[in-house]
């Protein structure tokens, strides 16, 4: 903000130091954790500074001005709208309403981007994960009118093909919609015009066979998934910085309300943790939750497991007792943890 030069018996703030100001002044505005707004002003009229005010006053090129407070909550921004909101979203901007809006992030106004490479894109309505890739042939090929045209394109696995965009030529480089196919593994176009089209390239939107339902990477409400494994995955960092893992282990208990253990095959353990929110044991059809470790169990304790994790030999153990109910039945144990060597 810049002095104008006049209008000085406005800048009332400077409390008498109004004639250090000259035009061109700068005046910055400074809010302060208590609530006042610290004035600088520096031009070829000298130097003002540490002049306070109220967080309800600040001063501009037409004198003195109201200002709101602080907002204490980031949703009490008048650009900003939040409601509900879950883990793992974002803001975003919404140019309709031109506020930030929490959402998942990918389902407002994402890019479109094609790639030759197959990239996943959201879920199909069965569930399973859908998959885009676009395909560029080494020039223009020509569809006839209802008549299938092989592309040479074999695919590696079983396919279900959703959709087909093509880029089509035909006076002055109108757009045509086109069909496919997957059968026998071969990807085959076709179109329905009455009069032949060019084309050279299409996309291809598509589930795969082998997979199930829920097992990408994006829920239907377009939230980032969690996929639990007994493969060892990357879920995130650690407050310091390191890489944070996550491995679903599974044992079988012993048979003694006594200290027991058991050795994981974790190695180079660092910080460690069980989850226990994503752990339970198997009584028949009943699934009965993992609680944190107490040291002694009761008379009425009889379906309890108590666990913690320590480290043993470089490898997470896992240290832990058991009621009479739970007595040699099998454990679905999910841990998260750091490494030394990271």
């Amino acid at each position: 903000m810049i002095y104008n030069g006049s209008d000085k018996h406005k800048i009332a703030l400077f409390e008498g130091k109004q004639d250090k100001l000259t035009a061109g002044d700068n005046i910055t505005l400074t809010p302060l954790a208590d609530g006042t707004v610290r004035i600088d002003a520096e031009g070829g009229g000298g130097t003002v500074t540490d002049v306070q005010v109220d967080e309800t006053s600040v001063v501009d090129e037409d004198g003195v001005a109201q200002i709101p407070a602080i907002p204490s909550e980031l949703d009490d921004l008048d650009d900003v709208s939040i409601s509900s909101p879950v883990i793992g979203e974002v803001l975003a901007y919404n140019p309709i309403t031109q506020k930030w809006e929490n959402g998942s992030g990918y389902d407002r106004f994402a890019p479109i981007i094609y790639s030759l490479e197959e990239r996943e894109v959201g879920v199909f309505t069965d569930g399973k994960p859908l998959y885009q890739k676009t395909y560029v042939f080494n020039g223009l090929v020509q569809l006839n009118s209802n008549s299938w045209y092989d592309t040479g394109i074999t695919l590696s696995e079983s396919l279900k093909p959703i959709k087909f965009e093509g880029h089509a030529y035909w006076n002055d480089n109108a757009a045509f919609v086109i069909s496919g196919s997957t059968n026998n593994n071969k990807i085959s176009l076709i179109q329905f015009r009455n009069t032949a089209i060019q084309i050279d390239s299409f996309t291809m939107y598509y589930t795969k066979v082998s997979d199930t339902p829920g097992s990408g990477s994006w829920t239907p409400q377009g939230v980032p998934a969690h996929h639990y494994s007994t493969n060892e995955q990357v879920v995130g960092t650690w407050f310091n910085g390191k890489t944070l893992y996550e491995k679903t282990i599974s044992f079988t208990t012993g048979s003694s309300n006594a200290y027991l253990t058991y050795l994981t095959d974790i190695q180079n353990p660092a910080e460690m943790m069980i989850v226990y929110d994503a752990s339970y044991y198997v009584n028949g059809t009943a699934r009965i939750g993992i609680v944190p470790y107490y040291g002694t169990l009761g008379s009425n304790d009889g379906n309890v497991l108590e666990a913690l994790c320590a480290i043993d030999s470089g490898k997470i153990r896992i240290d832990y007792r058991v009621g009479e109910s739970a007595y040699s039945k099998q454990v679905i144990m999910t841990l998260r943890y750091t490494k030394t060597t990271d």
